[in-house]
């Protein structure tokens, strides 16, 4: 997707990218963080001292998976696409 690093107006760090329209691409990536942030979260060992912690802001992102959530969409919005092409 060629990902473009830039600093705004703010000084904050900006990434961007050119969406090419890829519903099976963008589904992935939105797929990415908030799943493999959960499957870090289950293998955590929670009975270490403060590993508990860590353990639950990783199982927090299956929130990330709601459409209510930029990755929620895009993964909703994704999987709507791709069924309607099937359709078709």
């Amino acid at each position: 997707m060629r990902p473009v690093f830039k600093i705004n107006l703010f000084l904050l760090p900006v990434i961007s990218y050119k969406n090419p329209g890829r519903d099976a691409q963008n589904l992935v990536v939105a797929l990415s963080a908030p799943v493999g942030l959960i499957i870090l979260g289950m293998l955590i060992n929670s009975e270490i001292p403060y590993f508990g912690l860590a353990k639950i802001l990783c199982l927090t992102n299956v929130a990330n998976l709601l459409p209510i959530t930029t990755d929620g969409e895009v993964i909703f919005l994704s999987v709507y696409n791709l069924i309607k092409e099937n359709k078709t």
